[in-house]
């Protein structure tokens, strides 16, 4: 039985985020953090711009939801939780600035793409739902102030709109 894409995640960031906090006390990350305390390296290393999302290949299943206009965009993961498995937003920002993918983009048409480091995930979403194209997994979704907020099973993923 195939996994869901919350799942992957999970599996994948927890171990991600155990390797950026072990890494300040290797001689490479020690390194890092040298580069990292002079002004000019900073936006250098860490202000990595995440690459445009593919347009999708085939037309959505099910048709559009009405919403505010604001709604339809790019959104960046801040938060993960689930399962006693919190990972901050503090630790994502790391992650990003590693240039690994962590978004969200939601178009006008009902579909959308999910982005998690190499692993892209067609879906299509309506009222409160995003769906994976293949059937493969749902998503219950809340839509507040620029704030989108993703639940599968225990997990809950917050994404922010990026302006």
């Amino acid at each position: 039985m195939r996994s869901s894409a919350g799942t992957r995640i999970l599996s994948v960031l927890i171990p991600l985020l155990v390797l950026l906090l072990l890494l300040p006390f290797t001689d490479y990350g020690q390194s890092i953090l040298k580069l990292a305390a002079e002004p000019a390296n900073r936006e250098e290393l860490f202000l990595v711009p995440s690459p445009p999302a593919p347009e999708p290949e085939a037309e959505p299943e099910s048709s559009p939801a009405v919403v505010p206009p604001d709604f339809v965009g790019e959104y960046v993961l801040i938060s993960v939780s689930g399962d006693g498995d919190d990972i901050s937003g503090e630790d994502l920002a790391r992650i990003r600035g590693l240039g690994i993918p962590l978004s969200l983009v939601i178009r006008e048409d009902g579909s959308a793409q999910l982005d998690i480091f190499d692993e892209t995930t067609k879906l299509c979403w309506t009222d409160g739902v995003l769906s994976e194209q293949d059937g493969s997994g749902q998503y219950s979704f809340l839509y507040e102030d620029g704030r989108l907020t993703l639940t599968e099973d225990e997990a809950v993923f917050l994404f922010e709109k990026l302006s």
